[in-house]
């Protein structure tokens, strides 16, 4: 009985390579070779190595196929797809600025799972996402593989993918509006950093005491309650007015204007201590391992190195 096969017809001869070296991977890893592959120009011929009682291509060698195809596109061809739509949708972004918005939606090596900054549960998250997107492109070339003889890649995309091509449309639109909120996020941020360097110094120093349940306390430099009860703030109780409470210490700080804040916390990735750096910048100083933050945060080792304050004052 003679080979069954299938003729891939690829973009590019470089695009034919890439498939090829995925397709010559499934088959080192696999535990015996399903198929065998050759390339002539922008097009593969892969042909099962097995023989097998009826002359249609079995289910195990398209489903190995088809899922080898797909994580070539989700691999090697979707940052491309996501670029093409924000180039289409969004024209009004020059080149460096649809470099920075892909990144929110494809970060580089996203379908393994790696991003830059990425925590270990979005690193989990993002490889999850693209094993999903993978599937539907599965389904599609499965299907076409179960009737036809020869694929288009360029054609599947076009005609087949519809449902993948949407998600990658609205990963393109969560990363347009994550793009401008970051923007205008940053254009605030150097505002009141030119505000608070244009301000004069009012104290000393500050200390901004990050406790447990997110609840905040500020202190003049003798450690006692700066103004009235109103600078204490708990977060638990502004869950629904979240921005409006970080604006409040941030206001807070630059109302005061003091040479130094000594920031004592546990949790320094907090989104408002980081905002706190930002605007003051080396005026903070972050502390973790001072007689103020053992008696207000408790003996808990520092997640990283940093300054004991109680030695500069």
């Amino acid at each position: 009985m003679g080979k069954t096969g299938v003729t891939i017809q690829c973009g590019t001869e470089t695009d034919a390579d890439r498939l090829k070296r995925l397709l010559d991977l499934h088959n080192d890893r696999a535990p015996y070779p399903l198929f065998s592959v050759s390339r002539q120009n922008n097009r593969l011929r892969v042909e099962s190595d097995r023989t097998h009682p009826s002359d249609d291509m079995p289910e195990s060698w398209i489903a190995a196929l088809s899922r080898t195809i797909a994580d070539y596109i989700v691999t090697e061809k979707e940052r491309d797809m996501l670029e093409n739509i924000l180039r289409r949708e969004y024209g009004t972004y020059d080149a460096q600025e649809r470099a920075e918005i892909i990144r929110y939606c494809h970060p580089s090596a996203v379908a393994s799972g790696s991003a830059p900054s990425a925590t270990a549960a979005e690193a989990a998250q993002i490889s999850s996402s693209a094993r999903m997107r993978a599937d539907k492109i599965f389904a599609a070339v499965r299907s076409v593989l179960a009737e036809h003889d020869e694929l288009h890649l360029e054609g599947l995309a076009r005609f087949r993918l519809g449902e993948y091509v949407e998600v990658l449309r609205e990963m393109v639109d969560y990363a347009v509006d994550e793009y401008v909120m970051e923007r205008q996020y940053q254009e605030f941020i150097e505002l009141l950093k030119y505000f608070v360097s244009a301000q004069e110094i009012k104290t000393g120093a500050v200390h901004l005491l990050h406790g447990r349940d997110s609840e905040f306390a500020l202190l003049d430099e003798q450690l006692r309650p700066l103004g009235t009860d109103e600078l204490r703030y708990n977060a638990t109780e502004l869950s629904d007015q979240e921005l409006k409470y970080e604006d409040m210490i941030v206001s807070t700080l630059i109302t005061v204007s003091p040479k130094h804040i000594y920031i004592h916390t546990r949790d320094g990735d907090s989104q408002i201590i980081r905002t706190i750096r930002q605007i003051f910048a080396d005026r903070s100083l972050l502390c973790s391992q001072c007689t103020v933050c053992r008696s207000v945060l408790g003996d808990a080792r520092p997640r990283e190195p940093a300054n004991d304050v109680s030695k500069l004052h």
